[in-house]
């Protein structure tokens, strides 16, 4: 049943990438000639992939509880989840209506935007697997996992920021748009996680202030929420 989701979520994901990255350019073009395009929505699904493979085997807990639909979390998580969906939905939409119409920003040279892009990237990516294989209760639901006796994690990433995943995804999509072309929405990357994921941050910590023991020394441990210093 396991592998039924992950393959039905990568099926989904695959035809979600498709259709927001290279949907516009038909729309603008006619064509679904944008090399750059096919290779950023490769890329990401490739990473989704291997991360995928890797769990399923590793963490198989950790998978099952990612790709179930969640059911009863407050009002306020639905909200600020689907803030994100929408933002993201907007951003890979908006990235390639720059890239073949807007213009907004000068694009750098092919080769700097795509090999920093994909450097980037990987840096981001890894630090977002880098937080799952710490954190076995990175789930996608907000909630306290009293059934798989959840404990607070601070080891690994969760000892310099509260929220190491989404920390990982500013310079993933930060890297994503400069592989797309977009110097604008590479840029627009990290407004977009920092204050668009804000309200998703503190219902997660809410919640685990109130039933997850010993949160409450952990946040006067590690101040940050995503970037020491800054956030």
């Amino acid at each position: 049943m396991l592998v039924v989701r992950t393959i039905v979520g990568l099926a989904i994901a695959a035809v979600l990438y498709g259709l927001l990255a290279i949907g516009p350019v038909w729309l603008l073009t006619g064509s679904l000639d944008w090399p750059r395009g096919w290779l950023a929505i490769g890329v990401l699904w490739g990473t989704q992939l291997v991360s995928g493979l890797w769990f399923l085997k590793h963490d198989p807990d950790l998978l099952r509880k990612r790709t179930s639909f969640p059911g009863g979390n407050p009002l306020a998580d639905k909200v600020a989840t689907a803030l994100i969906i929408l933002l993201l939905f907007g951003w890979f939409v908006g990235a390639a209506v720059d890239v073949h119409h807007l213009h907004l920003l000068p694009a750098l040279p092919a080769a700097v935007s795509l090999v920093s892009g994909l450097v980037l990237f990987a840096l981001g990516m890894a630090l977002v697997m880098w937080t799952m294989h710490e954190n076995t209760f990175a789930s996608s639901v907000v909630e306290v996992q009293d059934d798989r006796q959840q404990r607070v994690i601070d080891t690994g990433p969760y000892g310099f920021v509260r929220h190491p995943m989404y920390a990982g995804l500013v310079p993933s999509f930060v890297g994503l748009g400069l592989v797309f072309g977009s110097s604008a929405f590479a840029l627009a990357a990290i407004p977009m996680i920092m204050v668009g994921f804000l309200p998703r941050m503190l219902i997660e910590e809410a919640t685990l202030r109130r039933g997850l023991e010993g949160y409450d020394d952990y946040l006067t441990r590690v101040r940050w929420r995503l970037i020491p210093g800054i956030m």
